[in-house]
């Protein structure tokens, strides 16, 4: 989807990843000359992460995110 690099901070099970990010690392992430000029692989996420940034304020919680790996 273009996301940001994440570290994992925990596991949910051997496939699944969980993180966060701060609301503003994200909307900086999104506005990024790195994100626009992306190509993922599945652009409707893209669309998707872009529209979850915008309906963001700078001081909104962190979002989680969830990362399912490929077995």
């Amino acid at each position: 989807d273009g996301g940001p690099n994440i570290w994992p901070k925990t596991t949910l099970d051997d496939n699944t990843i969980i993180s966060w990010i701060d609301a503003i690392q994200l909307k900086a992430h999104v506005a990024s000359k790195s994100f626009k000029n992306s190509t993922p692989k599945y652009p409707e996420k893209k669309k998707e992460l872009e529209k979850l940034a915008n309906s963001l304020k700078d001081t909104d919680n962190p979002v989680m995110m969830m990362v399912r790996l490929k077995k």
